[in-house]
C-alpha cells in the first residue's frame, strides 16, 4: 500500500468533557464541534491536518455499530488515520493487512460524512484507520485549488449571503438588540470580512483594519445563547442564499462562523485588553484538511 500522509490524530475519551478540560481549556487548542455533536476537533493546528477528541461512544458506533464499547475488546486511548490515494485503495490496503495476519474491525466502508475507511486495533490498543477523505485531496494541488471565496460565488455570492443573514438577524428578538436597529454599511463590512477570510480581496484590512472589529464588539456583553443563535441563523442563510451544498464547503463555513462567534463573544465581555482574544488579523480560512503554511 502507498500511504500519502497522516490524515488525523484523535484522543479517544471515555469522558469527553473532562478531556476537553485539558485540550481546550488548559492547552487552548481551537477545537470546535458542530451543533449537537460532541466530537471536538480542528484542522487549524500547525503541524497537524486534523486533531480531535473523539468520544468513546462515537468510536464504538463507528467500529461496532453500537455506542457501547465491547467488554471483551481493549478500550482504545487514541486513533490515527493514514491516507491513501483513492477509495479503492482503502479496500486494497485492508486486504493487504488481512494477508499480513492483522485482524480488521471492519473492511472499507463510507461513513456518513463522506470518508472511506477501514479500521483495525493494534495489540497496544490504538485504533488505526486506512482512509480516503475526498476533501483532503480535491483533485487539485493546493496552489491551484479554488478558494472558498471563488467557490461561494465571489463578491456577489457572499454579499447575497450576508444580506440574507443580516435581514434575519434584525428580525430576531434575541439578536436584534446587539445591532442597534442596523447600519447601512454593515452588510458591506460583513462581506468584506468574509471575502478576505475566504481568500478574496483584502479590503477589510486595508479599509477598516482588524482593530475596527475589536472595537465594535467591545462592551456588547454577548451571551452564549446569542452566539449560538447567530451561528444558527448564518447556517440557515446558506440555503436561502443558494450557497454550494458540498460537505467540504459547508464544514469550512460552519467552522469559520463557530470560530468567529467565539472570538466575538470573548471580546464583547472583555474588561481589559488582556482579556481580549489574541487574534489580531483577519483569519485566512481554507478547505478542510488544508493547512495554512503562510
Amino acid at each position: 500500500m502507498k500511504i500519502q500522509f497522516i490524515a488525523s490524530m484523535s484522543v479517544i475519551a471515555a469522558d469527553p468533557a473532562k478531556s476537553r478540560g485539558l485540550y481546550v481549556d488548559t492547552l487552548g487548542l481551537p477545537l470546535e464541534a458542530a451543533e449537537g455533536d460532541d466530537y471536538f476537533h480542528s484542522e487549524r493546528i500547525a503541524g497537524s491536518k486534523h486533531f480531535g477528541v473523539w468520544p468513546l461512544a462515537q468510536a464504538a458506533q463507528a467500529c461496532f455499530g453500537t455506542p457501547k464499547w465491547p467488554s471483551d475488546v481493549p478500550v482504545p486511548q487514541a486513533c490515527v488515520e493514514f491516507e491513501v490515494e483513492n477509495e479503492d485503495a482503502v479496500q486494497t490496503a485492508a486486504e493487504e493487512l488481512r494477508a499480513a495476519r492483522f485482524t480488521l474491525l471492519h473492511d472499507a466502508r463510507t461513513e456518513p460524512w463522506g470518508q472511506t475507511v477501514a479500521r483495525l486495533q493494534t495489540n497496544d490498543g490504538v485504533l488505526v484507520g486506512i482512509s480516503f477523505a475526498p476533501w483532503m485531496h480535491g483533485g487539485k494541488d493546493r496552489s491551484t485549488r479554488q478558494s472558498l471565496f471563488e467557490h461561494a460565488g465571489g463578491w456577489e455570492g457572499l454579499h447575497r449571503l450576508e444580506q440574507i443573514f443580516y435581514d434575519s438577524v434584525l428580525a430576531d428578538p434575541l439578536l436584534a438588540p446587539l445591532f442597534g436597529g442596523g447600519k447601512p454599511t454593515h452588510v458591506e463590512h460583513l462581506t468584506m470580512f468574509t471575502a478576505e477570510s475566504f481568500g478574496g480581496p483584502d479590503r477589510f484590512t486595508r479599509e477598516l483594519g482588524f482593530g475596527h472589529l475589536i472595537d465594535v464588539h467591545r462592551g456588547l456583553r454577548i451571551t452564549e445563547a446569542q452566539r449560538q443563535r447567530f451561528v444558527e441563523l448564518y447556517l440557515a442563510a446558506l440555503d436561502q442564499a443558494d450557497m454550494p451544498t458540498d460537505p467540504a464547503f459547508r464544514q469550512a463555513v460552519q467552522e469559520h462562523i463557530e470560530f468567529g462567534s467565539h472570538v466575538a463573544l470573548q471580546n464583547s465581555n472583555a474588561e481589559t485588553d488582556e482579556e481580549l482574544h489574541p487574534l489580531r488579523s483577519v483569519p485566512r480560512w481554507t478547505w478542510p484538511g488544508d493547512r495554512d503554511e503562510d
